[in-house]
């Protein structure tokens, strides 16, 4: 199987998610028309890839190859996907939403969790991006931060981290040691994980050791003592990438000061970065070791995510091509 067939068969399969259920599609049956072909968010865990796109997930399954297709009418509770994690203790993939539920995937079941759908409050439910810590996922939400019991498929706490107990949108969190991050729209708050009084907002404390203490940032990532940081730019400036290693002090990362980026996963002395035009990873001293930014002539990266998996493939989440792998340098397949 070569690149230029792998990527035939997958612009193939792009175009078929516009058409396909129109032809399959009974009378008085339900009929999906949603494209997949921009996946946002990929994750990797227990023979499965999953890519989120805003309409449903695609699954590819590692072992045999094979596709399937989540939306609404397949199963998922809801349109509007915002996020996807996997929980690696409870082997369970999580789904979450703009309107604020919550789809578990197993392998026997789909469990939807509607508690803050259903519930009344001030400002955004949107689920924005997740982090697992054992069996918790810790949801960036319009609000604040939650603490869900993936096991126990519940809520577990509540985590407000405005200074004056507003409702505040938060982007992403991470975890690093016993600190918890939360990337805002306004600056970077932090708490100690094992605080009794963590669900009270005065637990909860501005980063202001960042030289841009109150704007606005999009991404946290951490990886052991390590957590990266991501300063967003505009249409005519770059991103600014901070780091912080040893839990010390954050420095700038001028080596990437040229780029936009758009996810970042880190590892042992290895990052991977998103930069919408192409995926590329570096080591601890920055110098990049490898870059993604076509797929084979004439097929260009435009990359939302990108992780990397114990067997040392990357998956690509890109806004034209769906869900991509890459097993080895210069191998596309889908």
């Amino acid at each position: 199987m070569n690149t230029m067939k792998n990527l035939t068969w997958l612009v193939l399969v792009c175009f078929l998610s516009f058409s396909a259920f129109s032809q399959n599609g009974g009378v008085g049956d339900w009929v999906d028309y949603s494209p997949y072909h921009s996946v946002f968010a990929v994750v990797e865990g227990n023979g499965y890839a999953y890519g989120a796109t805003n309409y449903g997930l695609i699954e590819y399954n590692t072992s045999d190859n094979s596709f399937l297709r989540f939306s609404k009418v397949e199963g998922l509770s809801d349109v509007a996907v915002s996020c996807l994690g996997y929980n690696e203790v409870t082997k369970t993939f999580v789904v979450g939403y703009k309107n604020g539920k919550i789809d578990l995937i197993t392998s026997s079941e789909i469990v939807t969790v509607t508690d803050l759908f259903r519930k009344t409050i001030s400002g955004s439910k949107s689920l924005n991006k997740i982090h697992m810590d054992g069996k918790f996922a810790y949801f960036a939400a319009g609000f604040g931060v939650i603490k869900f019991d993936v096991e126990r498929m519940e809520f577990a706490d509540t985590y407000i981290v405005d200074d004056n107990g507003d409702n505040l949108f938060v982007n992403d969190v991470t975890i690093a040691n016993d600190t918890i991050y939360a990337a805002t729209v306004n600056g970077v708050r932090k708490a100690y994980l094992f605080d009794p009084q963590i669900t009270f907002y005065e637990s909860w404390k501005k980063e202001t050791s960042l030289l841009f203490p109150d704007e606005e940032y999009s991404i946290i990532e951490s990886y052991k003592d390590k957590i990266y940081l991501n300063l967003p730019g505009s249409s005519d400036y770059p991103d600014t990438l901070y780091y912080k290693d040893n839990l010390v002090n954050w420095s700038m990362v001028n080596e990437l000061s040229a780029y936009q980026n758009e996810s970042i996963s880190a590892y042992d002395n290895y990052v991977l970065i998103s930069h919408k035009g192409q995926v590329s990873s570096y080591n601890d001293n920055w110098e990049e070791i490898n870059r993604i930014f076509n797929y084979g002539e004439g097929y260009f990266v435009s990359a939302h995510d990108a992780i990397l998996t114990t067997d040392s493939t990357i998956w690509i989440g890109d806004n034209s091509f769906g869900l991509i792998k890459n097993p080895r340098p210069f191998w596309f397949e889908v």
